[in-house]
């Protein structure tokens, strides 16, 4: 069994050089020591702005930055790294590995996050497998390369009046014979007139098996031949076609095939080169699968977390029916329905296909639902009107936001009206132009105290309401009568891949 201690085997260290971004010189200087270690050559920066002068100057091949920094953040950072620079690898470091942060890292298309604290075996292992997968990415980039380059050589002489005479001459031959690219060319009926020793070599057939069969033959998966036929006849060429092909002796590999539509003579024939990926495929295939197996470990999460939340729940009620004091039953009703407000959150996350975010409007209506049901006596005479835009909130934003939504409909649905008036609830969650979001709720009764200070709130509820939507939404609060008690909430709508709006 492997420990921290154990030292991993860097790739090619002395050429690999890794950006450590973080405000905390501890840290920076414990990631320096550790890498360094093993031969890795190692820059540092104490904020975003330093690490994009490094990267500037420097090839950088692996950036290594906290999430949590001053000014610009570690996701800001990576997307100013996409758009600017030929991206190298990233990690990102987090104390709070939470589904958000994981869900926000994968859609921008970081390698992997560390956890801190930071454990030296978990470290090294991650970074010698970000620098695998760009080696793997270079490689690809410097064959693509030679591809097209190969192509443009090979156009630019087959399309003289013999492509014969040409391909006969001693650099083009020696080209055509020499290169790690497969090379094929064919009739229009896909019969194969000459082929490279790299295409031998990679499909295992023989140069007069090879004549035989048609390349087109060989392709697994019908519909890709399909896909494969029908842009070549649009675009009379395909590039970098990933498809998976049958070898000589039955095997399977996943090869990246580029073909055009090229004229020699009278005729007209086919150019198809091919690289193999299947070292490639396979280790997109296993990301994949680790992605999914994590997804689904946080689904059971949600799953089990909400469970757990409606035993608290029934043990509240059990409580509560046990006791014959008012006061206490009031109390105990309140803790459950703030409960209940944040297992709805855990049980829409774990029903939805995406769980990244939550539908706004069916978590209002199955709160206000929850309300309804559970306040004694009759709501025949209250009639609720709803106006709900489609809005989808991130999970930063919709715990504190379902706590204070409970407050309000608990207030507004338990609330007595007067007898003689037909009692009204009005619930409006508005998606405004400048991505925030703006919730009224109002209705007929006799609205709030004149002398309601909202700089110091007379109940728990409304302390705690004005609390999460001015504190941790970073929103405004407006309480005001007007023929009744109206409640106005605004906040910024999470900006970022883990939230959106229709």
């Amino acid at each position: 069994m492997m420990t921290d201690t154990d030292v991993v085997t860097p790739i090619e260290s002395s050429t690999k050089t890794i950006l450590v971004v973080d405000d905390e010189e501890s840290i920076r200087k414990t990631l320096k020591y550790m890498l360094e270690q093993v031969n890795y050559c190692v820059h540092t920066a104490e904020h975003a702005a330093v690490a994009l002068e490094i990267l500037n100057k420097n090839r950088i091949d692996l950036v290594i930055s906290d999430i949590v920094m001053p000014e610009i953040s570690g996701l800001e950072l990576v997307e100013q790294i996409k758009k600017l620079y030929h991206p190298p690898e990233i990690l990102l470091i987090t104390g709070d590995p939470s589904l958000e942060t994981a869900t926000s890292a994968v859609q921008l298309g970081v390698f992997d996050y560390i956890s801190k604290p930071l454990k030296k075996r978990a470290l090294l292992d991650v970074v010698h497998r970000a620098l695998e997968k760009k080696e793997l990415l270079y490689e690809k980039e410097r064959l693509q390369q030679q591809n097209r380059r190969y192509l443009q050589d090979l156009e630019e002489k087959l399309d003289q009046n013999t492509y014969r005479l040409h391909l006969s001459e001693e650099k083009y031959r020696s080209l055509f014979e020499n290169t790690n690219v497969g090379i094929g060319i064919a009739d229009l009926h896909g019969n194969v007139i000459d082929v490279n020793p790299a295409m031998c070599r990679i499909t295992g057939f023989s140069e007069k098996n090879f004549r035989k069969t048609k390349l087109d033959s060989t392709i697994v998966d019908p519909n890709s031949l399909v896909e494969l036929t029908r842009i070549l006849k649009k675009n009379r060429t395909v590039d970098n076609f990933e498809v998976e092909l049958f070898r000589a002796n039955g095997s399977t590999y996943w090869a990246s095939i580029s073909t055009r539509v090229i004229s020699f003579k009278t005729q007209t024939g086919v150019l198809t080169t091919l690289i193999e990926i299947t070292d490639r495929k396979e280790y997109e295939l296993s990301l994949k699968k680790a992605l999914a197996d994590k997804e689904e470990m946080l689904r059971e999460i949600h799953h089990r977390t909400k469970n757990n939340m409606n035993v608290i729940i029934s043990l509240l009620n059990m409580q509560s029916y046990s006791s014959s004091n008012k006061q206490v039953r009031d109390i105990l009703e309140k803790v459950n329905d703030r409960i209940f407000s944040m297992s709805l959150i855990h049980e829409q996350i774990y029903l939805a296909k995406e769980f990244s975010s939550i539908d706004l409007p069916l978590y209002v209506n199955s709160l206000l639902m929850r309300h309804y049901s559970s306040t004694e006596g009759s709501m025949q005479n209250i009639q609720i009107e709803k106006k709900l835009d489609e809005v989808r909130i991130g999970l930063s934003k919709a715990l504190p936001l379902g706590l204070a939504l409970n407050e309000i409909l608990a207030n507004v649905v338990k609330h007595p009206f007067a007898p003689e008036t037909q009692g009204q609830i009005t619930i409006n969650v508005n998606s405004l132009p400048n991505q925030s979001i703006q919730i009224i709720v109002r209705d007929n009764g006799k609205g709030f105290p004149e002398d309601l200070d909202l700089l110091d709130p007379p109940t728990l509820g409304l302390h705690m309401v004005k609390i999460l939507i001015e504190d941790q939404l970073g929103g405004s609060l407006l309480l005001s009568s007007d023929q009744g008690a109206r409640v106005e909430i605004k906040f910024p709508l999470d900006i970022g891949p883990e939230a959106h709006h229709n």
